[in-house]
């Protein structure tokens, strides 16, 4: 873990900007479309070499990948209803439980 005594250290949370190419890819995997995985994978990791490059650049001192590869929020689990344990979730909700 990166310390200091003399200065506060700088970091950013959440989500950058990605580049418009990954942000489209991105929105078709989301949406169920086919989608060439080479080509996600070469445009997220391009747009994490980008983003970490930038934060080296203006002074960042503990960075992150800018959760370039990830698309809009975290993968959705499926509906309770098609969950591999979707007789266990009627059987508990008929019940009340």
């Amino acid at each position: 873990m990166k310390r200091s005594d003399r200065r506060i250290l700088t970091t950013h949370v959440g989500s950058l900007p990605r580049p418009p190419v990954l942000r489209d890819l991105l929105v078709r995997r989301d949406r169920g479309e086919p989608v060439d995985a080479a080509a996600l994978a070469r445009e997220a990791d391009a747009a994490v070499a980008h983003v970490v490059a930038r934060q080296l650049e203006v002074g960042i001192d503990v960075g992150n990948n800018g959760e370039q590869p990830r698309g809009r929020g975290m993968r959705r689990l499926p509906p309770a209803d098609r969950r591999p344990d979707a007789g266990l979730h009627r059987a508990l909700h008929d019940r009340g439980l």
